[in-house]
């Protein structure tokens, strides 16, 4: 790493990574119980964050690589900082809110059949 700035970059995109991967471990197993208690067959989408929610500590890895790949500039400049710190962020903006609509899924879908 050629600097400071470039270095907390990355450090911020790993703790967020790593923050998003704990905060579906810690919200998945809440909603699994409850599922238990349904009955139906889970919709794929949650079926997929409840079976695989601990490959999500693979998460740093990706930023590492972003940050990795790409290619350093001359003059030197916080290119590859910023790369790991919009991937580890937009992961966050992505992954989080796709959980909670897959946790909650079931629960829609469990009112609609009761409406219906």
């Amino acid at each position: 790493m050629r600097n400071a700035t470039e270095r907390w970059m990355l450090t911020t995109g790993l703790l967020v990574a790593i923050g998003i991967a704990a905060g579906v471990n810690l919200i998945v197993p809440r909603f699994e119980e409850a599922f238990q208690n349904f009955g139906a067959e889970l919709p794929l989408l949650t079926r997929l964050f409840v079976e695989t929610r601990y490959a999500l500590f693979g998460l740093p890895l990706i930023v590492l690589a972003a940050w990795a790949w790409t290619p350093r500039r001359t003059p030197p400049g916080n290119e590859r900082g910023i790369v790991a710190l919009v991937i580890g962020f937009g992961l966050g903006v992505i992954l989080l809110p796709l959980c909670l609509i897959a946790m909650y899924l079931p629960i829609f879908r469990l009112a609609a059949a009761v409406d219906g």
